[in-house]
């Protein structure tokens, strides 16, 4: 394989994690999702270097691990 479609297959990959990702945020909003939601999400995905969830970022949350919590997050 060159070396260009092995770069092509791994941006592809990314974007494809990507997209499964934003499909899986969309259950982190709404007016159902409070506080103890929060919380639960910050336990599940293990963040501890964001004080709430006003402070958090899509970039904290794409450094998780949020296609292998995806069941868990589907729960909240």
């Amino acid at each position: 394989m060159k070396q260009a479609d092995q770069v092509a297959k791994f941006i592809k990959e990314v974007l494809e994690d990507n997209r499964q990702a934003i499909q899986l945020l969309r259950c982190l909003t709404g007016e159902n999702f409070e506080k103890e939601h929060w919380g639960m999400l910050f336990s599940i995905l293990k963040i501890k270097n964001v004080a709430s969830a006003d402070k958090l970022t899509l970039g904290d949350l794409l450094k998780c691990d949020l296609l292998g919590k995806a069941n868990e997050i589907r729960e909240l």
